[in-house]
């Protein structure tokens, strides 16, 4: 049994509930998007695996144009032209769409740890999804294609603790990053400093290691 199917109590949206036999936790956290740093992180990863795409095509374009004096010029600048108009439009969906709030219930249990996308943002995510993918599809934008896909893939997630090596604990914005041997798997988002702690003692028994980032140093 997938134990995101599990039933798990939430007691409010900023609260926790442990369930009767103390073994799982599971709340709500709203997560803020513009000016999360490592959301903005992932949107520049995304951007950078895309850049390379975007310079060939435009590349292609500008050398088979004959009235192209510049075409090695015209392609950096037609890139970088490209990749802030995607990143800013990113930042538009995450403002307009989204309220720059991204809603999601987390669950640990002694076989991992998951999320759900809660409800309002599910649909949210699937009809930016369905018009960003059919717009980039339309206009040839992989761009576009890519995020949707990307947005539509992270709603449920589901990670046994066998995979998961170390935790990088950020105190100060009370997120705990859980990593395997090369990547971060999952970050856990918590409400407030009760359910900080009850989730990194939760985590620090089934990791190999609990890494303090700079940001927060432990007792900060």
């Amino acid at each position: 049994m997938n134990p995101m199917d599990q039933s798990v109590v939430v007691k409010d949206e900023g609260g926790m509930e442990v369930s009767t036999d103390g073994r799982e936790m599971s709340w709500e956290a709203k997560i803020s998007l513009i000016n999360n740093r490592f959301m903005q992180w992932a949107t520049f990863k995304f951007l950078l695996a895309l850049a390379p795409v975007l310079l060939l095509a435009w590349g292609l374009m500008a050398y088979n144009d004959p009235y192209a004096k510049t075409p090695l010029r015209g392609t950096l600048v037609l890139t970088g032209l490209s990749l802030v108009a995607i990143y800013l439009l990113f930042q538009f969906m995450y403002l307009v769409f989204f309220f720059n709030r991204y809603c999601k219930r987390f669950l640990l249990t002694p076989q991992g740890v998951g999320f759900a996308t809660s409800g309002g943002t599910r649909v949210l995510i699937s009809l930016v999804s369905i018009l960003s993918g059919t717009a980039g599809a339309a206009g040839g934008n992989m761009g576009l294609t890519s995020g949707a896909l990307m947005q539509s893939a992270q709603m449920d997630r589901f990670v046994p603790w066998g995979k998961v090596r170390k935790a990088v604990v950020y105190n100060r914005s009370m997120v705990i990053s859980l990593k395997n041997s090369w990547r971060v798997v999952m970050r856990i988002y918590c409400p407030n400093r009760e359910v900080f702690q009850a989730a990194l003692d939760k985590a620090s028994r089934h990791c190999a290691g609990v890494v303090w980032n700079r940001d927060g140093q432990e007792g900060e």
